[in-house]
């Protein structure tokens, strides 16, 4: 994604330019976002990176093996799953990370999990700042924890209070952010068309479930936050609403448009993906169920063009 590659870049400028030492750990917390770093930094190293010096990238997440140290110019890109299991039970052959200068959180808008919070003080970040920590960065689109200004404020002592974009923009407000991007050419200006949906009423004891995982129910964008999977699954099931979808594909996507669809459920996103293929349309579901290997197969023929409609759900929300 852009963030990613915008901050692979300005690290590799700074080894290559600036003598920062070229050792990173990058943490995401899906396989999808690992593997979408270690392209962008094999791809940015062949050309902007020192012609005098290699770099060595790393796997570490499901089920890869422990990385050999090297001396400098090392990444290792890790699942926030695999590195909080690996630190804790096998601390000793993993303690080369500690002496990583770099730790990259993407999606950082997650960091203040206690899973983030275990890796920080096996590495050695603590509450109050050392000489010989390791820097921390933060990437994220939305750095903020929805409606909850408690998990925000959290979220925000955990990087020092500092943005590196502050000052960027003419303002913080996201549809000037936006417009300023778009005019600029780094953003592409969207056609944005309403699908109409359908009416769905909420149980009672769906209503008690919203308000045990949202704050303050009782306003409707808080409201919307949060869905019991019950809810999505009679979204899911809506016969009519499936059928609009698939009408606004026939009306707006050209045949060889590669097109991202985001399901309710697991089930609606195989029965989306099974209706397009029996229109001609060369289609795939993902979901969290689907296995690692498959899923990054289907991803990597969804970009070579061979898919042209990729229906998930859950997976590919991000990056």
């Amino acid at each position: 994604s852009g963030k990613t590659r915008v901050a692979v870049q300005a690290i590799i400028e700074a080894v290559r330019d600036d003598g920062f030492p070229g050792s990173v750990l990058w943490v995401a917390d899906r396989d999808e976002l690992c593997e979408q770093a270690v392209e962008a930094w094999a791809q940015v190293w062949r050309s902007e990176g020192s012609e005098a010096a290699q770099l060595r990238i790393s796997r570490l997440w499901s089920g890869q093996p422990k990385p050999l140290p090297t001396a400098e110019n090392h990444v290792v890109v890790a699942s926030i799953q695999t590195l909080r299991s690996r630190l804790s039970n096998r601390q000793t052959e993993y303690g080369f990370l500690k002496d990583f200068p770099l730790l990259v959180c993407d999606e950082a808008h997650r960091s203040i999990a206690p899973s983030y919070t275990s890796v920080m003080e096996e590495i050695g970040l603590t509450y109050r700042q050392r000489e010989d920590e390791p820097f921390l960065i933060g990437l994220t689109a939305t750095p903020y924890r929805k409606h909850d200004e408690e998990e925000t404020s959290r979220l925000v002592r955990r990087y020092g209070s500092t943005r590196l974009d502050a000052g960027a923009f003419a303002s913080d407000a996201p549809e000037t952010v936006v417009t300023q991007l778009q005019g600029m050419g780094v953003l592409a200006q969207a056609d944005h068309e309403l699908i109409e949906g359908g009416t769905f009423h909420l149980r009672p004891e769906e209503l008690e479930e919203i308000s045990r995982f949202v704050r303050n129910p009782e306003r409707s964008e808080h409201l919307l936050a949060y869905l019991p999977q019950t809810v999505k699954d009679r979204i899911a099931r809506s016969v009519e609403r499936t059928r609009r979808i698939l009408e606004a594909y026939d009306k707006h996507i050209a045949p060889d448009w590669p097109t991202l669809i985001f399901a309710t459920s697991v089930e609606h996103a195989q029965t989306l993906a099974a209706l397009l293929n029996r229109r001609g349309i060369t289609a795939r579901a993902v979901s969290e169920q689907t296995p690692s290997a498959v899923r990054r197969r289907v991803v990597e023929s969804f970009r070579a063009g061979s898919i042209n409609a990729l229906v998930n759900y859950g997976v590919l929300r991000e990056g």
